[in-house]
């Protein structure tokens, strides 16, 4: 058996888990492959990929212990949600893009602040003066794609009784 030092293997493995957990987490929410093991070799494909690259790892890396405090507050409020017996309710297509904006909002600032903390160039997006575009590109997109699918409902032909 080989010695591998821990740091070594912290490095690898807790961006490669955390990339992993992620894909086939949305993955298995959108259900694009209808099959969860080609969701998991998608997914091992990615985190493999990504957890060889330096500059995911440290990017991963810091930002981290912000995401496990974000996901550890979200398990909280889920769980007092469920304590207390709060059930969400059945949201119209409308409400669902105005808290898709309000999301889209919200990353546009953490991103923002973190690049400014951390400038990293990313090979699409850029630094954070890009970010605004981008966001705003996917705002726009969100908006059509919204208005089509509002106006994909069925039309109700014949007489009225």
């Amino acid at each position: 058996m080989v010695a591998v030092p821990f740091e070594m293997t912290a490095e690898f493995l807790l961006p490669f888990l955390f990339i992993f957990s992620v894909v086939f987490g949305v993955l298995s929410l959108t259900n694009v492959f209808k099959n969860k093991a080609v969701d998991a070799v998608i997914a091992f494909a990615l985190a493999s990929f990504a957890a060889t690259n330096t500059l995911i790892v440290e990017s991963v890396t810091e930002f981290l212990p912000m995401a496990v405090a974000f996901f550890i507050m979200v398990f909280f409020l889920a769980f007092l949600f469920k304590l207390f017996g709060i059930k969400p309710e059945k949201q119209t297509e409308m409400e669902g893009m105005v808290v898709g904006g309000g999301v889209l909002v919200l990353l546009l600032t953490l991103g923002y602040y973190v690049f400014d903390i951390y400038p990293v160039e990313f090979p699409i997006i850029g630094g954070g003066d890009n970010l605004i575009f981008f966001v705003g590109f996917l705002m726009i997109i969100s908006i059509f794609w919204g208005t089509l699918k509002i106006g994909e409902q069925p039309r109700v032909t014949g007489s009225p009784k």
